[in-house]
């Protein structure tokens, strides 16, 4: 009896041990906050374009660019004072027709960098030039950005 309740001990023992190294990437979704998506018509201020505004400047920059086509374009914004200290900007933008979007699908924070997925969601098949273009903040970082 006690060599059977010895075995029985040891493979407790045994099967609750676990391997605690884990060697994956930690990856946390960085979630984003959508500050507009949509589309400018016939310009040639932007091409296909990946943006990372990490400056009050540069987002002023890019808002005067957005208006020079369409002065009322930030009508559609959620927001246009952002908080640098803590967010920046993500922009980007596609050379498309008016019919096919740009969508930042996933934004994924890794142990090295964060990855901001870019996908053209809608396909468009009208004859027309435009540039769809997809805005979101993100919670400030020091990584680098990468666009798949």
């Amino acid at each position: 009896m006690k060599k059977h309740t010895l075995f029985f001990c040891m493979m407790i023992v045994l099967l609750s041990c676990s391997n605690d190294t884990n060697n994956t990437i930690t990856a946390n979704t960085n979630e984003p906050i959508l500050i507009v998506k949509g589309i400018l018509n016939y310009n040639t201020v932007f091409g296909q374009e990946n943006m990372v505004i990490a400056t009050n400047t540069e987002w002023q920059a890019l808002i005067a660019s957005m208006q020079s086509i369409n002065e009322n374009v930030i009508d559609d914004f959620t927001e246009t004072t952002i908080d640098f200290e803590a967010y920046m900007v993500i922009a980007v933008f596609d050379i498309k027709n008016s019919t096919t979007s740009i969508d930042i699908t996933s934004v994924t924070e890794n142990d090295n960098n964060i990855v901001i997925s870019v996908d053209n969601l809608n396909i468009g098949i009208t004859q027309d030039v435009a540039h769809p273009y997809h805005i979101i903040k993100i919670r400030k970082s020091s990584k680098p950005i990468v666009f798949e």
